[in-house]
């Protein structure tokens, strides 16, 4: 678990390491909105993995997406709802390699258009998708099974 005072120094950590960057990084060609879904309240400490997709194995670049994007997303006749960026401030984003070793640890709340002007982290690391988490560091109180985070990823 990652300590909340020290998001930007870890964040800061990894942009010195050339582990991500937010700069210099074209496009990706291929580009997809990943829901995670929480089927009870987020708990402190509990990891959330995301559901399989299998078109996306290997992770460029992400960028959390706020209600300042899109508000809501159905599914199954069930209304999601995406939080503020001051939703995502107590969830740490676990980014593994193909060896599933934690090459990175960001907290969401930078990797929100807010806290970055609206451009997505690349990572200097493949990422292996299927084996990044979501971890909660402190209070989730504000969070229920009716929202969901939803990230624009870059493969």
């Amino acid at each position: 678990m990652v300590n909340y005072t020290t998001y930007k120094e870890l964040y800061g950590a990894h942009e010195a390491a050339g582990l991500i960057t937010t700069t210099g990084r074209p496009s990706a060609p291929n580009k997809y909105l990943i829901p995670l879904y929480f089927n009870e309240t987020p708990a402190v400490g509990k990891r959330y993995y995301f559901t399989p997709f299998n078109d996306l194995k290997k992770v460029r670049g992400i960028r959390a997406i706020t209600n300042g994007q899109t508000t809501s997303i159905k599914k199954n006749g069930t209304t999601y709802n995406v939080p503020t960026a001051d939703g995502y401030k107590d969830a740490v984003l676990y980014l593994l390699d193909e060896r599933q070793n934690v090459c990175a640890a960001i907290p969401l709340n930078v990797l929100t258009a807010e806290a970055n002007d609206g451009k997505p982290v690349y990572f200097n690391t493949p990422v292996e998708w299927r084996s990044c988490f979501v971890e909660f560091n402190s209070n989730t109180a504000s969070l229920t099974t009716s929202n969901l985070f939803l990230f624009e990823i870059s493969a």
